[in-house]
C-alpha cells in the first residue's frame, strides 16, 4: 500500500499542531512571501501556548507593506486576534480585511473564529447581506 499524505491544513484541522507547524514551516521556507504560510504560522504559535512569537508574527504581518495583497495579512491578524481571545480586535481586523479588498463571500466561518460564534458584533458581520 502507498502512504497517504495529507495538507497541512488538514493536520491544522484535526489539531495535529506539531506537524502542521513542521510543513508550514517547510513551506514558508521555501515561500518566504507567502502571507497565508506564514498567517498558518502564527496561528498554530497561538495554538501551541507561544503568544509571544504569534504576536510577532501579527507585526510582520502587519508591516507588511506589499501592493495587491487584499487584506490577506488583515484577515491572518484576525485569525490569530480570534485565538488570542480578542474578539474586539478580531471583529475590527476582519471588516479593516473587507475594505483592503478581502471578499467577503469568503469570510467563511473557520475553527480559528468559534470564539466569536456568540459574539454579537461577529454575528452581525457575517450575516448575509442583501
Amino acid at each position: 500500500m502507498g502512504t497517504q499524505t495529507f495538507s497541512p491544513e488538514a493536520f491544522y484541522v484535526l489539531g495535529q499542531w506539531a506537524e502542521a507547524k513542521d510543513l508550514f514551516e517547510a513551506l514558508h521556507s521555501e515561500i518566504p512571501d507567502s502571507i497565508d504560510y506564514l498567517g498558518y504560522l502564527g496561528s498554530l504559535a497561538v495554538q501551541m501556548g507561544k503568544k509571544e512569537a504569534a504576536l510577532e508574527i501579527c507585526k510582520t504581518l502587519e508591516e507588511n507593506k506589499r501592493p495587491y495583497q487584499f487584506g490577506n495579512p488583515t484577515y491572518w491578524r484576525s485569525r490569530i486576534a480570534a485565538l488570542l481571545g480578542d474578539k474586539e480586535a478580531a471583529v475590527n481586523l476582519l471588516r479593516q480585511a473587507t475594505k483592503e479588498g478581502y471578499p467577503y463571500p469568503n469570510l467563511h466561518p473557520c475553527e480559528d473564529f468559534e470564539s466569536l460564534a456568540d459574539y454579537p458584533p461577529y454575528i452581525k458581520l457575517m450575516k448575509p447581506k442583501g
